[in-house]
C-alpha cells in the first residue's frame, strides 16, 4: 500500500466583479487539497476538490470526488495501451483500501 499525505483546509472564494476582486467565504463551498506520494516522497498525484461538505475533514466531499473519478475511467484505455496488469493492480488496491475502510472505524491509509 502506498503512503498518503492529505492536506485539508477551507479556502476563501474570490469573485471578480467589474474588475474588482471580492473576497467572500462561503460556508457551503469547501476546498480540499490532496497529494499522494510514494515511499521516497516523490509526487504521484496532486489535486483539489471543491464542493459542499457536511462531514468532518471533508470525508463526504472526498467520496464524491472518488466516485466522479471512477466514472471517468475506461478499461479499454488500459487494454489499448497494453497495460491490462496495471488496471488490475489499481482495482486490487482500491478493493483492499475499501476493505480496510469498512473493517476499521479509523482507517486513514494504515496498512492492513
Amino acid at each position: 500500500m502506498k503512503d498518503y499525505k492529505m492536506e485539508l483546509w477551507p479556502v476563501p472564494i474570490k469573485i471578480k466583479r467589474n474588475k474588482e476582486w471580492l473576497n467572500m467565504e462561503l460556508e457551503s463551498a469547501q476546498t480540499c487539497y490532496f497529494t499522494m506520494e510514494n515511499e521516497t516522497g516523490g509526487l504521484i498525484v496532486k489535486g483539489e476538490l471543491i464542493g459542499e461538505s457536511e462531514i468532518l475533514y471533508f470525508d463526504d466531499l472526498k467520496f464524491k470526488g472518488i466516485i466522479a473519478l471512477l466514472h471517468s475511467i475506461d478499461k479499454q484505455n488500459f487494454i489499448s495501451s497494453g497495460k491490462n496488469d496495471l488496471f488490475d493492480q489499481y482495482i486490487s488496491e482500491i478493493e483492499e483500501t475499501l476493505y480496510g475502510m469498512k473493517k476499521f472505524n479509523k482507517f486513514q491509509g494504515k496498512t492492513i
